[in-house]
């Protein structure tokens, strides 16, 4: 199983990259949309494998693919559909649908059915307190975070495992990275 990849992207597709990695170019699905060529990415990575196929999933931290992985749990739900629903819909929204039996919001998603959808309702209401610990959010404030804390020389696996944990009363990017290499700094100590 291909559980992490790392290297620069040579081809952008729809909703692919091509990631060289030692010579050899790996087809990743992904939701990342503000990537360009020559981007040096690390992905952690989920290895999808069918009687006719193998691909893999990749994303930029380990919490997007636990929420993947969760998604994908659910009978009905395959990879490309999750990729689909996580592109399209924020995990905030999937809880409120959840939460409030509303399939619609899940049924916004080209391919989400509203039998699909419900079962998606029916099978994580049980899972609802794993999906407290997801609030990734691709924020125009995050990703600014992000792209400072990585201009930085962090890598992604380090911005990712903080980010989540940023205390809720720091809203400007600058007081979020202050906190961030702080952190980051003590758990190096």
């Amino acid at each position: 199983m291909i559980a992490y990849i790392t290297g620069k992207v040579i081809d952008i597709g729809l909703n692919f990259l091509v990631i060289e990695t030692n010579g050899i170019g790996y087809k990743v699905f992904s939701d990342s949309k503000s990537i360009k060529h020559n981007d040096k990415l690390e992905l952690f990575s989920y290895h999808h494998i069918s009687e006719n196929r193998q691909e893999l999933y990749g994303f930029s931290d380990k919490n997007k693919l636990k929420f993947f992985e969760l998604l994908i749990s659910v009978n009905g739900v395959g990879p490309k559909m999750a990729l689909a629903i996580m592109t399209q819909i924020s995990p905030e929204q999937i809880k409120e649908a959840i939460t409030n039996n509303d399939a619609s919001i899940l049924t916004s998603v080209s391919g989400v059915g509203k039998k699909v959808g419900l079962k998606i309702i029916l099978e994580l209401k049980s899972k609802l307190d794993k999906l407290e610990n997801f609030s990734f959010e691709a924020t125009s404030s995050n990703q600014e975070l992000f792209d400072t804390l990585k201009s930085m020389g962090y890598s992604s696996g380090e911005i990712s495992s903080y980010i989540s944990k940023i205390p809720k009363e720091l809203v400007k990017v600058e007081e979020k990275v202050m906190w961030v290499i702080k952190s980051l700094g003590n758990s190096n100590s």
